[in-house]
């Protein structure tokens, strides 16, 4: 246990201490918005809730493009960061159209749930947060460019400022206190006004100060292709699970009542956005010293983070989880389903969480079919026969919903662990299964 943990003296500081600030600001940022939302009534946080649906897809492109970026040595990522940066520009450009395309099947699914809304609010408002949503990859990317400046100074001011502008929108527009009344349009324009001011600002502060504009020619297609070929395997492995998570997971919420709905995404986004986003913290931190410190023992920090983990979801979630519940919801109907969910999603969470960490091996000896593989024989074994199932008109409920989910995330963690195994063992994982199969026919 000492030898593990000794690695965490090894690692970049300042950069954990950036990329950890760069984190805390959209937690505190997403817990005061739900607060603001949830204040109002049950019924709007259900239907801008049916911004899961729009999220989903924007995390494929997310992991697409974030995750490369951390693969990168600092003087290798700044010699193309002008490639990188149009790389991602076209690709926002690229989700926006996908996601505007989408909406009619959001807003379907949304009238289900709402039959009594507003059809032209519900989708005036889709089409503003997938307008936000694609450009929120965009602030994310700019975001991620300082904190690989390993500035510590310069990113804490940053996602300082970043934070501050958006909760000074939303108390002007939706909290309780907002200059006009509250409407799910609302939510959606103080979203995208905050969005584009920050993105104008991160653009101008990537040309000022870096003094980039000059060399914005360079730009050249080989080097955005490779960086798109470091984020297809990533970006593939989300759109499955994503895929499956959209049309199972959230098919089956649809079909139940507003209250099960509006607990499963509280709860859920609950754990998710505290404990999951500082477990990012960790795996981000875990890339960049694979690849940047030749010092470290890439095995034992893997097993340090994953302990950290541990902490975080087993350790923390119990202390904030009844604690910022009852804050956040004000009608008492969901409050006990909501606070039960997010209880029972600390487990599948972590084990996500975990699956991550040995998938960082993966990414650095160029894997990660292995990470795809993983996600796509779970979804396969478990979800597939569910999808027949639910378009065959079989009926789950919230329990069939969870136990599903979790279980799917377990059968990742195991066979992640399997692959992750044979890497360390340097050994194809066909021989590592046909040996372990051997050894106990043997015995």
């Amino acid at each position: 246990m000492k030898n593990i943990l000794k690695e965490l003296k090894k690692i970049d500081k300042k950069f954990l201490i950036v990329l950890l600030f760069a984190t805390i600001a959209p937690i505190v940022y997403s817990f005061l918005r739900t607060l603001w939302i949830t204040s109002d009534s049950a019924t709007s946080y259900a239907m801008t809730s049916f911004n899961a649906y729009i999220s989903a897809f924007t995390e494929i492109f997310g992991v697409f493009l974030v995750l490369p970026i951390f693969t990168y040595q600092k003087q290798e990522y700044k010699s193309k960061s002008n490639s990188l940066l149009f790389a991602v520009i076209l690709a926002t450009i690229i989700l926006m159209i996908i996601l505007l395309l989408s909406n009619q099947f959001t807003l379907k699914q949304m009238m289900i749930l709402n039959p009594d809304a507003s059809r032209s609010e519900l989708l005036t408002y889709l089409r503003l947060i997938a307008i936000t949503n694609a450009l929120s990859i965009l602030e994310t990317y700019l975001i991620y460019e300082i904190i690989l400046d390993k500035n510590i100074y310069k990113g804490i001011f940053i996602t300082t400022t970043t934070l501050v502008l958006k909760i000074v929108l939303d108390f002007i527009l939706i909290s309780n206190y907002a200059i006009i009344p509250f409407t799910i349009i609302n939510v959606a324009w103080s979203s995208l006004i905050s969005t584009i001011i920050i993105v104008t600002i991160l653009l101008f502060w990537y040309f000022y100060h870096q003094k980039k504009i000059t060399s914005i020619k360079r730009v050249k297609i080989p080097e955005m292709m490779e960086f798109y070929r470091r984020g297809f395997y990533p970006g593939l492995n989300k759109l499955i699970a994503n895929f499956f998570y959209v049309f199972v997971t959230l098919a089956i919420l649809s079909n139940l009542k507003e209250t099960e709905w509006n607990a499963w995404n509280l709860g859920t986004s609950l754990v998710w956005h505290i404990s999951f986003y500082l477990a990012n913290v960790f795996k981000f931190s875990l890339v960049s010293e694979i690849v940047n410190n030749d010092q470290i023992d890439k095995h034992r920090l893997t097993l340090a983070y994953s302990l950290l983990d541990i902490i975080v979801f087993i350790g923390f979630a119990p202390i904030y989880i009844p604690l910022l519940t009852p804050i956040l919801i004000q009608d008492k109907s969901w409050l006990s389903l909501s606070m039960l969910t997010s209880f029972l999603m600390v487990l599948p969470f972590l084990t996500i969480a975990l699956a991550e960490k040995l998938q960082i091996r993966m990414v650095y000896e160029n894997k990660f079919h292995y990470v795809v593989a993983g996600t796509a024989i779970s979804n396969l074994l478990i979800n597939l026969p569910i999808l027949f199932s639910l378009i065959n008109g079989v009926k789950f409920n919230y329990l069939d919903n969870y136990l599903l989910s979790a279980v799917s995330n377990y059968l990742v963690l195991l066979i992640d662990s399997f692959f992750y195994y044979s890497l360390l063992k340097e050994e194809n994982p066909f021989i590592v299964m046909k040996n372990f199969i051997n050894y106990w026919k043997l015995n």
